[in-house]
C-alpha cells in the first residue's frame, strides 16, 4: 500500500513495491491516493520498473570504471571484463537477465577452462551484480542467486623439484654472479626469494628499499603500494632466512631504483612463463613458491601454526592445511621422535 504524508499545503505520496521506488507530490490527498493507487498496479503488472534500460554490458562497463579500479588486482579484473563485454551475456537487457543465461555462461567457460578459472570469473560477476542491487538499484535480486557453481577445485600441492628449478635457473641465465641487469633475471631472483620468504607477486614487485632491514634479518610488506597486500593480515614483518638475504644483496647491488625487484606483477608473471616453457616444466606458477616456501617452513618446524600463519600473512589457520602437505611417513616418523608434537 502506498505511504502518504502531509507536505505543509501539499500531499507526499511513496511507493514500494517489488523493488521499485516510486514518489509524487499532489495538491490534494485523494490524488495522492488515485496515483499510488493506480502505480502499484502498474508494477505488479510490469508497467513500471525500477530496472534502467540498460545492458548487462552497461552494468559490466561501470562496474570496470568505478569499483575494479579500486581493488587488488584490478588490472586483472578489467581485463576479464573486458572478455566478458564480448559474449553474448552482455548484450541482455537487464530487465530480460535472469538464472538462464548465467547458467549457460558457466556451462560455456567450463567448456574453455577449468574450474577454478570458472570460479575466479564467477565472483566477478557476482560482485557487479551485487553492486548493481545495493549501490545503484539497476537490479532488484541477484539472477545468479539461483545458479549452481562449478565445484571448487582440489588444492594445488605442486613444488617444483630442485631438478625443475636448476633447468629454469639455466634457461633464465641466472647464477649467483651475475649482475641482475634485465628484468629476466630480477624476475628469476624474485622467485627464488619467494621461496625463501613466501612473498606474494604483488607484495614482491611492491616491496620498496625503504621496507627492507638486512640488517635485522626481516622486511616489511606494509601495503602502501597497489597489490601489495591481499587483505589486513598481509601486513606483516617477514623473517628472512640467510638465502633471501643473499639473493636481496645481490638484486640492490644492480640498480639504484626504490622498488626492490624494479618490476611490474605483469611482466613478473610473463616472464616466468616464458622461462618456464623454455625449460619444459609442466604445471608450474609463479605462485607455488608461495606454497614451496610455507611448505618448507612448517616442515623445518621453526615455527608454531600462530607464527606461521603471521608470518605468510593468513587470517584463517585452516588456510595453512593447502601449503603444509607431509607425507604419511613423515607423520609417522614424527610420532616415533621424542621430540614434542
Amino acid at each position: 500500500m502506498a505511504s502518504i504524508r502531509k507536505a505543509g499545503k501539499s500531499w507526499e505520496v511513496f511507493v514500494t513495491k517489488n523493488g521499485v521506488r516510486k514518489s509524487a507530490t499532489f495538491p490534494t490527498k485523494i490524488e495522492a491516493q488515485n496515483w499510488g493507487a493506480a502505480t502499484e498496479a502498474d508494477i505488479i503488472s510490469g508497467k513500471v520498473s525500477g530496472i534502467p534500460d540498460k545492458t548487462f554490458g552497461d552494468l559490466l562497463s561501470k562496474y570496470a570504471n568505478e569499483v575494479s579500479p579500486n581493488k587488488r588486482g584490478s588490472r586483472w579484473e578489467i581485463i576479464r571484463i573486458n572478455k566478458y563485454l564480448k559474449d553474448d551475456i552482455a548484450k541482455v537487457h537487464l530487465r530480460d537477465l535472469n538464472s538462464s543465461h548465467f547458467a549457460a555462461w558457466r556451462d560455456m567457460r567450463l567448456k574453455e577452462v577449468g574450474n577454478g578459472s570458472v570460479l575466479r570469473e564467477w565472483n566477478i560477476l557476482s560482485n557487479a551484480c551485487k553492486v548493481a542491487r545495493d549501490e545503484w538499484r539497476w537490479i532488484t535480486d541477484s539472477p545468479m542467486k539461483p545458479v549452481a557453481k562449478p565445484q571448487k577445485p582440489p588444492a594445488r600441492k605442486r613444488i617444483a623439484s630442485p631438478e625443475e628449478n636448476a633447468k629454469m635457473e639455466q634457461c633464465a641465465g641466472y647464477s649467483k654472479s651475475v649482475p641482475l641487469t634485465t628484468a629476466t633475471l630480477r624476475m628469476f631472483a624474485g622467485y627464488l626469494f619467494s621461496i625463501e620468504t613466501a612473498l606474494r607477486a604483488g607484495e614482491l614487485c611492491a616491496l620498496e628499499r625503504t621496507e627492507v632491514f638486512k640488517e635485522k634479518g626481516y622486511l616489511k610488506v606494509t601495503g602502501l603500494k597497489p597489490g601489495a597486500r591481499k587483505n589486513n593480515a598481509a601486513i606483516r614483518e617477514v623473517p628472512m632466512t640467510p638465502r633471501a638475504i643473499e639473493l636481496l644483496e645481490q638484486v640492490l647491488s644492480s640498480h639504484n631504483e626504490s622498488s626492490v625487484f624494479n618490476i611490474s606483477v605483469g611482466s613478473l608473471d610473463t616472464l616466468f612463463r616464458k622461462v618456464r616453457d623454455r625449460a619444459v616444466v609442466v604445471d608450474l606458477t609463479y605462485h607455488d613458491s608461495r606454497h614451496a616456501a610455507i611448505t618448507a617452513m612448517a616442515r623445518s618446524r621453526k615455527y608454531d601454526v600462530l607464527e606461521l600463519a603471521r608470518i605468510v600473512g593468513h587470517t584463517n589457520i585452516k588456510e595453512l592445511m593447502t601449503y603444509f602437505n607431509p607425507t604419511i611417513e613423515e607423520l609417522v616418523q614424527r610420532g616415533r621422535s621424542d621430540e614434542p608434537l
